[in-house]
């Protein structure tokens, strides 16, 4: 019989894409990155060394380019409970919960 242990150490946040605007204190540009669902042999930093996000919101992601250097896409991830306002000339494009284990 297969038994399912759950991690105790489980814990959401949200991501919040957002285009324009420039991006606060918790938010950040994947501008100059590499797809991690490209593969590619340049010097470019992969995107996934920057947050570990599960594959399905990478292919969201790479819908909206947020790679380009000039692309004005960038994300926040926030706790569940945070509500912050939205940022000056920013438009909320998605908003997702990732669910994330520590171990």
């Amino acid at each position: 019989m297969a038994s399912t242990s759950m991690p105790s150490d489980l814990y959401t946040e949200v991501v919040q894409v957002f285009r324009g605007g420039e991006p606060d204190d918790d938010g950040f540009s994947l501008a100059g990155r590499i797809s991690p669902l490209t593969r590619s042999f340049n010097s470019h930093t992969c995107a996934c060394a920057c947050v570990p996000f599960p594959h399905s919101l990478w292919e969201f992601l790479d819908r909206l380019n947020p790679y380009a250097l000039d692309s004005d896409i960038w994300l926040r991830v926030i706790g569940e409970d945070c509500d912050l306002p939205l940022p000056e000339g920013a438009t909320l494009i998605a908003t997702r919960r990732v669910s994330l284990c520590v171990e």
